[in-house]
């Protein structure tokens, strides 16, 4: 696929004229077609001009999962400002951060909260009387589109800047692996304002005229209601989710014949994961690994790789994009590397070196075309001088049955630097004799966990990545 030079309001434009009465976005409340979509889109950036704001203003939106959040965030591409989506878990100090981080200008929002910045509610924004159109302003590609937030799962969120350039191709590279139409029904259960949700899932589907459909939560009976009743065909989502609904499915079994494929990232998984997902959803399920500050996009799978490339690797590097492994980490460089952080020239400096590489801190190693992922740089454990991969535990372990769900972290140790902790989610009764059992004669003695945690869920950040920071704190205060 050619490198389009366009920006995400040309993009919107174009699928409204050409699907207008074809159906956008679904939810509890609302149905809009394309026509509706970009009508809704257009009044809410009418009043965003009216407010006084316009090309270049950092606009935050701190909405849930629904259609009109999607007319929201066309409108502020519409108006030329920087999009900015805020985790609606934040707390108001946590919002406060952002908006100082971000210097936002406002904050739209679905009940009032306190930022530092003006604040308008969503519900409160509707044509005033005499305006009916605003000026357009010129918006070029490589114009900033968004600043989203890192998901923090060791450190604190850092704010992404990105292109309207990056962002339409990654969306578009990605709904050509998924092979989108307009015939496609896409369950968006991933948030909004992280980027797999927003670039591997909402965009994507609207690049090729497909449906949106937002459930109003995540539980796997109000998931499997929805993909039986609209007869979804797309389902993207992270490992822990797909558990629940592949569970659901089993014991209240649902007519879901109509999915065919899905994207699964943000988490640990196993070979006989993706053959018990694959069996039990009767669809496909690509790899793929991405992180914000690549605007979400790094490598796919295609849906006729034969199961073993899906299986065992994150499959081949998207289009356009140079690699380059250095000491077993990923680098990246081409169009959908970020712009830097925001405001932050070091942090920038740091993981985009001078000659454009974005070193991802992704672990991988190559076979033929394809990457096989070993796990993050950081997240590396180093026990007595010797280095351990939590993903290499984590793999084995989650090839037991009895195991549900396992993150596996180093804790700070006096002697060795660095102990080895697996923390488990079982499916039934297991004993911590029964987890070494697993391991034994599988990995050297030194890999050994000397701590095993067991949970009846891994805490866990908005994405469904587990939250590494929030396990420390609870291991550390036993």
């Amino acid at each position: 696929m050619e490198l389009q030079d366009k920006t995400l309001a040309q993009c919107f434009r174009e699928a409204a004229e050409r699907w207008a009465d074809r159906p956008a976005a679904v939810d509890a409340f609302r149905h809009y077609t394309y026509r509706e979509l970009e009508r809704r889109s257009n009044e809410l950036s009418v009043s965003l001009s009216v407010l006084g704001y316009g090309k270049g203003d950092r606009i935050g939106v701190f909405c849930g999962n629904h259609a009109d959040t999607l007319a929201l965030y066309y409108a502020v591409w519409l108006l030329g400002a920087v999009l900015v989506p805020l985790n609606i878990h934040f707390t108001e100090r946590e919002l406060q951060q952002c908006a100082e981080t971000a210097e936002l200008s406002l904050v739209i929002s679905e009940k009032p909260v306190m930022t530092g910045v003006r604040n308008v509610l969503l519900r409160e924004m509707t044509l005033s009387e005499g305006y009916s159109s605003c000026a357009v302003p010129e918006i070029l590609p490589g114009d900033p589109d968004a600043i989203l937030f890192t998901s923090g799962t060791l450190a604190v969120p850092k704010p992404v800047m990105s292109t309207h350039y990056a962002r339409v191709n990654i969306a578009l590279e990605q709904a050509e692996a998924l092979a989108l139409t307009e015939e496609d029904r896409v369950l968006s259960v991933l948030p909004m304002f992280h980027c797999f949700g927003l670039t591997a899932t909402v965009l994507p589907a609207m690049m090729r005229g497909a449906c949106l459909y937002f459930p109003a939560d995540n539980h796997s009976y109000t998931l499997l209601d929805m993909i039986e009743t609209y007869r979804c065909t797309v389902f993207t989502a992270v490992p822990a989710l797909y558990l629940a609904v592949m569970n659901r499915q089993i014991h209240e079994p649902r007519d879901i014949s109509s999915l065919r494929a899905g994207y699964v990232g943000g988490s640990t998984y196993s070979e006989s994961f993706l053959v018990e997902a694959e069996r039990c959803l009767g669809m496909i399920i690509l790899p793929s690994l991405g992180q914000t500050e690549a605007t979400a996009g790094i490598t796919t799978a295609s849906l006729d790789d034969p199961f073993s490339v899906r299986a065992r690797t994150i499959g081949h590097l998207f289009p356009h994009l140079e690699s380059r492994i250095v000491d077993g980490e990923l680098h990246i460089r081409g169009y959908s590397v970020m712009q830097g952080y925001y405001g932050m020239p070091q942090e920038t400096a740091e993981v985009i070196d001078p000659d454009g590489w974005l070193h991802t801190g992704d672990l991988v190693r190559r076979e033929g075309r394809n990457l096989i992922y070993e796990g993050r740089k950081r997240e590396l454990i180093i026990r007595g001088g010797e280095n351990i991969s939590p993903l290499e535990l984590e793999t084995i372990l989650l090839g037991d049955s009895r195991i549900r769900e396992c993150k596996v972290i180093g804790l700070p140790d006096e002697h060795y630097g660095e102990t080895v902790c697996a923390c488990i989610v079982p499916t039934g009764n297991l004993t911590e004799e029964d987890v070494r059992e697993v391991l034994s004669g599988r990995i050297a003695g030194y890999k050994m966990p000397q701590k095993i945690q067991l949970f009846p869920e891994l805490p866990k950040l908005s994405t469904g990545k587990p939250d590494l920071r929030k396990l420390r704190e609870i291991i550390s205060s036993q």
